[in-house]
């Protein structure tokens, strides 16, 4: 809903907004919307995004796209606080400051909850969550200003420094997070603003305190220019000064009042205004944020644009503990007490009433005591708080008399209009003061009397707060019923309302002047009338939108600016149905100016008023679309509200939403009309002497003395009342009233009283004397006599007429009141509650009567008393007063009535597992009632415990536990008892396929436990496997060693038994197998190889495979001496297999390597002469390293005959391989190769002749 629509907010001075830009003129103008909605969030999420975007942005100096979409949004985190409040922002929105002067400009923000809040620079957002505007160079979201001095915002009070030279509009965007106590973030509000930076030369900005807050005091500490640190119940005072270097006046406001509850500013001036002090105090409350701050925004009067300075004062809030504000109580009322600041609170006494429990104290150690001390009193409380201020505080509680009041009202139900008389009776009485709310429609809010005169029908509630001089406060309320309905007013007038001896007629007619004529308007006259209107906002009489049926005029709408708007002035709208008009709302069909088609949004809403225009409800909204499809003049009967049945409703018609411009969304108003009358019918209630009849509207009267005729209407429909009364004089002189004689009544109520009454003039005898009760106005007695007195006796107490008539007709009449004492009162004491065996005091005090000594007469006690009575069951003692003169008082009594018997009701015998812990409980009723004293002793009375509910720990099954409760007063005991027993133990019994074994075993484990004992279980099976289902398969114990086995079973009903088997599963180790042997490395020539046991100590046999398979030989010494053959080298395995005395065995395998011995072998001679002898030289051999061989041949000067690299290859005695044989000579041979066995290098000569 746009609730505020278009409205100017320019921050011009008042007598420069004509000049804005929204006016036509070329200051800067601004106009604001606002609009308002209740969403219901729809899910369980734990964060929400509120956001609202659109395009587009205006250009600015820093960000100077007009594409710019703009984007706003608030977050609000509702799993840490579901009800959070956003913060409040109390600063203009679009700030004007002065090109070349220094901004201090604080944002005024304040936080509902009292959570602290946190201020950044963010970039201005666009295109929805995410995407930010593109700056100007030189500016950004963090510094979206700069100059001589750049735009900084402090993180902690918001307030914004800046100044530049340069003129024009700065878009400015801040975060504000809002943390709660626990640190955690809340939400956030993105706040979007533009500085608009203007030439105002020859002004400049207020000058700030140049020294911060000063005139410091109070309990509170000034920790800087502008903080100041108080403890919870601290307070402080300080001034903050603020004066104008041209000479402007200076005005300061702040935001104080949303941020410190109950804290004082006040300003001063001095003698030129332009200096000007604000006065600041403040109490810190208990439960104030650790932290805060407002901030005093100083203005002066310069035009067009007013210079400002904001000053942010940071306040630190430690907390200590409070006992609370000190209190008047009234004697014997109580006070509620009540400490903050810690968990636990312990209270003293430093002076006054010491403190009983529950006497004068209702509880100690506890936060919020009542407290009710016979004279005044000083508490003292200290709490558990710690790393705070203090944690001691007191409180005074000034005790002051008490005082009894009564309240009456005249008429608990009534109508509208008609007063009611509201009285306020204190005893004693004094300077009492008195203060009424609400204080609509009373007459005076502040007297003990005030009238109600109320316009509007329902029920009100009026509460009255009563201050004794002494300060002792009491409230009260009434409540006053209003009907929908102002009474009837009827005119009462007579045929003749002097006459003697005759008859004349009385007259009751309703006064029309008084009931509303309702409004009417054709708008045909040419004026807007005044009587029907209070206002008209640009509207005018024309038929720019046609008129309704073809009348010559209709009331028509249109503007660019200010509100679309027709309201009426106040009427009586109680005896009025319905609002009856016709409207035309420009649409589609209707053509362009001047009556334009309105658009989406853009309806005319009916609303009324009953408190003078200050607030508006809503009655119908008419849609534009309505005329879309019906294009023509549309007329309504609407039902007026029922709570807009008043004596002064105002209606309005209004358009909130249209275009800003001329013959846009137009609409018109014709055939205005409430018509209002009374329509009930009345029921006539009349009494006077000698009515023709007491219910006819007009009846006739035929009095015998002067008599006042007295008329009631009903409207019968409401059941409203009208009273009048008129006189009717029976005038007939000339003759003289009869003298009285008399004797009042001597008991109040009793009829004894007489009365003689004397005729006076000479028309006589005889007399007619006739006797009238004036207050019924029955006759009682006539009688036509010769003597000229006539008594009448057994009178009871009140008024009496006595007319005498002469002989002539002339009839004079004489009144006499017989009075009687007042009633005999008696004031017994109190009714109580006793307990049973309790004694109560009744007494009684008797007053009025004749007065005393008084006789107090008791059934079943002798004397007046007080007496001390102990009924056995409910009783009321009844008592009667007689006076000194034998009157005696209506029976009153006094009823004691018993509290009923203790009732102890204990908790259910249980069964629990032996060993176990059970809580046990017993409640109580009767009695005092609450608090109960629980006692519990055993079968044989010995104490056990106290209070409810108890823990046992039953030693035996089938324990009797017995509950004992009393009330603290003499009531008999009440007892109950609870048994617990206890459930069979299961036997835990473990049962397994194997005990021990070689490592690893696998081991097959099973519950032996009775059928049924086993609802859980839990095996600990010692190697570190715990197991929790009953038959848990195979373990497998991998490492040798004894192991416990343990097995807890849990029986269905919860009970726990286990057992442990020591040392259950025993597994074996290994022997360590190993030996050595040599010798080793050794060769074909030493092939005997003696072997050496270095197994584990614990081997006891022995088995040896020498060779594969036992190929070599075997066995069965620890030491054997075996010898391999000698003809071939190679490796062969030896295995050594050992046992220990558990039977596990281990072996090892090691291979004896019998080496061979490196050979060579060359000719010295041989002769390649190819007859198949002694043809080629080569080498032969064993070992040798054939990947390592290299033959070279050389002839005696040293050259190579022949290479080979290969002991196999061989010279056939040509030169280097052709087929040149080499002559017959000595050769040089020289052979480098590798001992294949020892790996050692081998270089070998020699010699080799070659022959034919």
């Amino acid at each position: 809903t746009n609730t505020v629509f278009q409205q100017e907010v320019s921050q011009l001075c008042d007598a420069q907004l004509p000049s804005s830009e929204c006016n036509g003129g070329t200051l800067p103008g601004i106009y604001m919307h606002q609009w308002q909605a209740v969403v219901t969030l729809p899910g369980p999420c734990d964060s929400w995004t509120f956001s609202y975007g659109s395009c587009c942005r205006n250009g600015a100096t820093n960000v100077p796209s007009t594409g710019e979409s703009y984007y706003w949004e608030s977050v609000l985190n509702s799993q840490t606080e579901p009800c959070n409040t956003s913060p409040v922002i109390t600063a203009p929105p679009i700030p004007y400051v002065c090109a070349g002067s220094l901004v201090s400009y604080n944002l005024g923000a304040y936080e509902p909850d009292g959570h602290t809040l946190s201020y950044s620079f963010i970039p201005a957002m666009t295109n929805g969550a995410g995407g930010t505007v593109v700056y100007a160079a030189g500016y950004s979201g963090a510094v979206p200003i700069t100059g001589t001095v750049t735009a900084t915002i402090d993180p902690a009070t918001g307030q914004i420094t800046f100044n530049t030279s340069t003129i024009g509009n700065y878009v400015v965007a801040i975060l504000i997070e809002e943390y709660n106590a626990a640190g955690d973030l809340v939400g956030s509000i993105v706040h979007d603003i533009q500085f608009e930076v203007i030439a105002c030369p020859g002004n400049n900005n207020p000058d700030p305190p140049a020294t911060g807050i000063t005139n410091f005091s109070g309990t509170g500490t000034q920790t800087g220019l502008n903080q100041v640190q108080v403890c919870e119940g601290d307070n402080f005072c300080f001034d903050v000064t603020f004066s104008d270097p041209d000479g402007d006046s200076v005005y300061l406001s702040s935001n104080i009042d949303s941020v410190l509850s109950g804290a004082t500013f006040t300003l001063s001036w001095n003698a030129t205004g332009d200096e000007c002090t604000a006065n600041i105090c403040w109490t810190a409350l208990p439960g104030s944020p650790a932290f805060t701050s407002f901030s005093v925004l100083a203005e002066d009067n310069a035009c067009p644009i007013k210079g400002f300075f904001g000053f942010p004062v940071e306040i630190i809030i430690v907390s200590s503990t409070w006992a609370g504000f000190d209190e008047i109580m009234c004697l014997g009322q109580g006070v509620q007490l009540n400490g903050t600041g810690g968990s636990s609170f312990n209270w003293s006494v430093i002076s006054g009433d010491p403190i009983s429990i529950p006497g004068n104290f209702s509880c100690n150690p506890c936060q919020d005591p009542i407290a009710n001390p016979s004279v005044t009193t000083v508490y003292e409380v200290i709490s558990n708080l710690s790393g705070g201020c203090v944690n001691v505080d007191t409180v005074t509680v000034n005790v002051v008399p008490d005082f009894t009041y009564s309240v009456s009202q005249s008429s608990a139900s009534t109508c509208l209009f008609d007063p009611v008389q509201i009285d306020v009776t204190t005893l004693p009485t004094g300077a009492f003061t008195y203060n009424w709310t609400p204080a609509t429609f009373l007459n005076d809010p502040t007297i003990a009397n005030p009238v109600a005169n109320i316009t509007s029908p329902g029920s009100f509630v009026h509460y009255v707060d009563i201050t004794s001089p002494d300060g002792c406060v009491k409230t009260d309320s009434v409540t006053i019923n209003i009907a929908n309905s102002v009474s009837p007013v009827f005119i009462i007038t007579a045929q003749d309302s002097s006459i003697c001896g005759t008859s004349t007629q009385l007259f009751a007619t309703l006064d029309s002047s008084l009931v509303s004529a309702g409004i009417s308007d054709d708008f045909e006259s040419g004026t807007i009338d005044p009587l029907t209107w209070s206002s008209v906002s640009n509207g005018t009489l024309g038929v720019a939108c046609g008129t309704n049926g073809g009348s010559a005029a209709a009331l028509h709408f249109d503007s660019s600016t200010g509100d679309r708007s027709a309201t009426t002035v106040p009427i009586n709208t109680a005896p009025c149905t319905t609002i009856d008009f016709c409207l035309f709302i420009g649409n589609s069909g209707s053509g362009g100016a001047p009556c334009e088609n309105a658009d989406l949004n853009e309806d005319v809403v009916l609303e009324y008023s009953v408190d003078g225009g200050l607030t508006w409800v809503l009655i119908q909204t008419f849609l534009q679309s309505d005329w879309d499809a019906l294009n023509a003049w549309q007329c309504f009967s609407i039902p007026i509200p029922a709570a807009a049945l008043t004596g002064s409703t105002m209606f309005r018609w209004i358009q909130p939403n249209y275009s800003a411009c001329t013959g846009c969304d137009n609409w018109s108003l014709d055939d205005v009309q409430v018509t209002c009358a009374f329509t009930s019918t009345f029921n006539y209630s009349w009494t006077g002497q000698g009515l023709s009849s007491s219910t006819d509207q007009n009846p006739f009267a035929t009095p015998i003395t002067s008599n006042y005729y007295v008329m009631t209407v009903t409207d019968v429909s409401s059941g409203c009342e009208f009273t009048d009364s008129i006189l009717i004089d029976v005038y007939c002189p000339p003759c003289s009233p009869p003298l009285p004689t008399y004797q009042d009544v001597t008991c109040a109520g009793s009829c004894d009283g007489y009365i003689a009454a004397a005729a006076v003039g000479s028309d006589g005898p005889p007399w007619i004397y006739t006797w009238t009760d004036v207050a019924t106005g029955a006759t009682l007695g006539t009688i036509t006599t010769s003597n000229s007195t006539d008594t009448l006796s057994n009178l009871c107490a009140g008024s009496y007429r006595i007319t005498v008539t002469d002989t002539v007709g002339c009839a004079r009449d004489t009144i006499v009141t017989l009075s009687e004492p007042d009633p005999m009162s008696i004031t017994p004491s109190n009714d109580s509650t006793i307990c049973i065996n309790g004694t109560a005091t009744i007494a009684a005090a008797a007053s009025g009567g004749n007065g005393g000594p008084y006789l107090l007469n008791w059934t079943g006690l002798v004397g007046n008393g007080p007496h001390n009575v102990t009924p056995a069951s409910d009783q009321c003692y009844s008592v009667t007063a007689t006076d000194i003169l034998g009157c005696t008082s209506e029976i009153d009594s006094v009823c004691i009535t018993l509290n009923p018997p203790l009732t102890a009701i204990a908790s259910q015998n249980d069964t629990i597992c032996a060993g176990d812990d059970a809580e046990i409980s017993v409640s109580g009723s009767g009695g005092i009632g609450a608090p109960y004293v629980y006692e519990w002793v055993d079968i044989m009375g010995a104490p056990i415990s106290s209070g409810t509910p108890i823990t046992v720990t039953p030693a035996a099954n089938a324990t009797e536990y017995i509950a004992i409760v009393t009330d603290g007063c003499e009531t008999p005991p009440a007892y109950d008892t609870v048994t617990i027993y206890f459930y069979p133990d299961p036997e835990p019994i473990i049962n397994s396929d194997i005990v021990d074994g070689c490592y690893p075993i696998n081991v097959l484990f099973t519950n032996a436990s009775a059928p049924g004992t086993s609802a859980l279980c839990s095996w600990n099976f010692g190697n570190g496997v715990i197991d929790n289902t009953c038959n848990p398969g195979i373990v497998t114990y991998d490492y040798p060693g004894s192991y416990d086995v343990s097995l807890t079973i849990t029986s269905p009903e919860g009970c726990v038994g286990d057992t442990t088997m020591p040392a259950y599963i025993n597994v074996y180790d290994y022997p360590v197998a190993n030996f050595a042997f040599g010798p080793q490395p050794t060769n074909i020539l030493e092939p005997e190889i003696t072997f050496t046991n270095q197994s584990s100590m614990d081997a006891v046999n022995f088995s040896w495979e020498f060779g594969f398979m036992g190929s070599v030989g075997t066995s069965l010494e620890e030491n054997p001496i075996m010898i391999f053959p000698d003809g071939d080298s190679g490796t062969y395995p030896v295995e050594l297999v050992v046992t220990n005395s558990d039977g596990c065995q281990d072996s090892i395998t090691w291979n004896v390597v019998i080496d061979g011995i490196f050979s060579f072998y060359v000719p010295n001679a041989f002769s390649p002469n190819g007859d198949g002898h002694n043809d080629e030289f080569f080498v032969k051999g064993g070992y040798i390293d054939d990947d390592n061989f290299e033959l070279r041949i050389f002839d005696r000067w040293g050259g190579m005959m022949f290479f080979a690299d290969s002991y196999t290859q061989s010279w056939d005695g040509t030169v280097q391989g052709g087929s040149v044989l080499a002559k017959p000579d000595v050769y040089v041979w020289r052979i480098s190769t590798i001992d294949a066995i020892t790996g050692e290098r081998i270089e070998l000569r020699g010699h080799v002749t070659l022959l034919k």
